[in-house]
This record gives structure tokens, sequence and C-alpha cells, in this order.
């Protein structure tokens, strides 16, 4: 027989899992997104017009579980949300960084924490991700290291000693990217999920050519 205690336990643990899945699919989406979203942040108006409808939808959610003790959920994120509109203000547009991915012909740039080089020295860097190379680019706008994509055999996102870090491996080699702070696990994995959408993008070109000729 099963104790009210016990169903009570297994309806807050089914809840909780729930919500934990829904939490990490959120996530996901957000992640895929966040390169197109933080271009914005250089189009003052457009921004401005994001943080007040984020604003405002932060506001609801806050406001509207009023009186309901299982959703204060809905308000945390509510809240978290107008406390990201409030401070997430327009970007200046680094001429620098856009000018040196043009050169390169890198599609997106995104951050990729610390690399340790030969020699010991680490530097804090920056990944252009292009359609057939990868640069990681040092504060001057240096490369320091250069992978060919069509030669990546695999990247990976993990928790490591010192925080989080970005494995990519090719030809033999491997390197490692290391993200430290509170947003450590969030720049590696988007840095992965930024690589991978490149590395998949050769073979979504191949497959619409194949299916045009057929």
């Amino acid at each position: 027989m099963v104790m009210p205690e016990e169903a009570s336990d297994t309806r807050l643990g089914n809840m909780l899992a729930k919500l934990r899945r829904g939490a990490l699919r959120l996530l996901f989406t957000l992640m895929l997104a966040i390169p197109k979203t933080l271009a914005l942040r250089r189009k003052p108006r457009v921004w401005l017009a994001l943080r007040i409808a984020l604003g405002i939808l932060g506001a609801i959610m806050v406001v509207a579980p009023l009186g309901r003790t299982s959703s204060w959920i809905t308000g945390v994120i509510g809240l978290i949300l107008f406390v990201i509109a409030a401070l997430a203000g327009a970007s200046r547009a680094d001429n620098s960084v856009d000018n040196r991915a043009r050169e390169l012909g890198a599609l997106v740039t995104v951050n990729g924490g610390h690399y340790e080089q030969a020699h010991g020295r680490v530097a804090t860097v920056r990944l252009f991700i292009g359609a057939e190379r990868i640069w990681a680019m040092d504060r001057a706008l240096h490369p320091i290291l250069v992978v060919p994509l069509n030669e990546l055999i695999s990247v990976r996102a993990a928790k490591s000693v010192s925080g989080w870090s970005l494995w990519l491996e090719w030809s033999g080699s491997v390197a490692e990217f290391t993200y430290e702070g509170f947003f450590a696990e969030h720049l590696a994995r988007l840095a992965e999920t930024t690589i991978r959408s490149v590395m998949r993008a050769p073979l979504s070109i191949v497959q619409q050519s194949q299916s045009a000729g057929a």
C-alpha cells in the first residue's frame, strides 16, 4: 500500500524531472539563437524594442502567478527575464573584430576561453568560425591556432578540473579551450553548438544538390 507521503513525493519527483527536461530543452534552444541575438545588440533601436518586450513578458510572468504556490517557478523565471531586460544594454560595434572576421571570411565569432600554447603561455582567445577553418585569435587578433574544418573529427564540451572545457580533435591533434566562472558551461556549450552547426552545413549543401539533381 502506497502511503500518501510517498505518493506526494513521487508526484513531486516527476514534476521536478519534467521541469528539468523542459529547462534543458529551453536552454538548448536559446543557445542556438544566441549568436543571432547578440548581433541584434549592435542595432540599438531593435535591441531596445526587444528589451522592452522581454521586460513586459518578465513582469507578466512575475505578476500572473501571485497567489498560486504551485507556480512560483514561473515568477522566478519572469524576474530573471525582467532583470536581463533591465541590464542588457546595447553594445557598441566592435569594428576590429568585425573587420577581422570579414578578412578571414568567418561566419561567426564566439568566446574561446583560455588556450595554453606549446611554450606554456596561456592566452585569452576568441574563435573565428568559417566554412573551411576555425581560427583561435588572441586579444590582438593574431592567429595562434588554425584548425581545418574538413579535418575536424570531434567537438566536445564537458566539465573539467578548472571549470568547463571545449576539446577539438583533428588529424591526430587535440586542442583544449578552458572556461572559468559562472558562465563557463554556457560559453563552452555555445562554442560547441556553433562549431557543430558549421560542421553540418557542408553535408546539408551536398544533400540539397543531390535532391535537385534527382
